[in-house]
């Protein structure tokens, strides 16, 4: 698979859920000074109860996800924050070209067992990604915004366009602002909001203000001109959304801007 630049990214940012954590290494009972201190993946402790207890609740987005992918007829697919791989493994059929970064190692570690061995997994970040512009038919990120600043949200959104050709795909799925019924808030004004407080004090002011902003509905909407909703899950509290990465779209939309104005009555 081409790639630029000089390859993986040796110290990848805290991203996707993952906090990095500097922890003093001891000599004889004296702190080392900082170029001795160590980084720990939180998620070497947690990979495995990920993958046993959140993967089969996701288990209807991903089927939702590669219904999609084979109906446009995507042959070359990323996962940006692949996690533990269970989307890719989903997607294996021998005719996909199928690619997953995750800026932990942990994850990928689960990745490699529960993926074949051509589907191709790197420790990466998500914000600097090293695939040529438009080599991917789609790029999928599931859960990969909320919990990120959104400074990161920006980049890691606008890095994910680039990389898929035109005509291609970019998939969503992240939490909605308006669940409905009681199903959604139970799901989305209860649990959801006690999971994502476990996760972290930095994870979890994140998650508040992608819910004050307004949810995946507002990110896009702010973002995309085409956008169309694959499904909706867990009473509204979840929404898997499919991005048309067309730039005559954007042109288009410009030209009917232009000539509604020059038909406007002045001012």
């Amino acid at each position: 698979m081409p790639k630029q630049g000089s390859g993986l990214i040796s110290q990848p940012l805290g991203l996707r859920m993952t906090w990095f954590y500097t922890v003093p290494l001891m000599n004889n009972g004296k702190n080392l000074d900082k170029s001795a201190q160590m980084t720990i993946d939180e998620y070497s402790l947690t990979a495995i109860l990920y993958d046993n207890c959140l993967t089969p609740l996701l288990k209807a987005f991903r089927t939702d996800i590669r219904t999609l992918i084979q109906h446009r007829g995507h042959r070359r697919v990323l996962d940006i924050c692949c996690g533990t791989g269970d989307q890719l493994r989903l997607l294996e059929s021998g005719t996909l070209e199928l690619a997953g970064i995750d800026n932990s190692e942990a994850m990928l570690a689960r990745a490699r067992k529960n993926c074949g061995e051509h589907t191709t997994l790197e420790l990466a970040d998500a914000t600097q990604l090293d695939f040529p512009a438009g080599y991917f038919d789609c790029a999928i990120l599931s859960f990969a915004l909320h919990d990120k600043h959104p400074t990161q949200r920006d980049l890691i959104f606008s890095n994910a366009r680039k990389v898929v050709a035109q005509g291609g795909s970019l998939i969503v799925t992240d939490y909605s602002k308006d669940p409905s019924g009681f199903k959604g808030f139970l799901l989305g004004d209860i649990l959801i909001p006690v999971v994502e407080r476990l996760a972290g004090r930095d994870h979890y002011l994140n998650y508040l203000s992608w819910q004050r902003n307004g949810g995946i509905e507002a990110f896009l909407q702010q973002r995309s001109d085409s956008v169309d909703i694959i499904s909706r899950r867990f009473g509204g509290s979840v929404f898997c959304c499919a991005v048309a990465i067309d730039d005559d779209i954007k042109t288009y939309q410009k030209h009917l801007a232009l000539l509604h104005k020059s038909f406007s009555p002045s001012e």
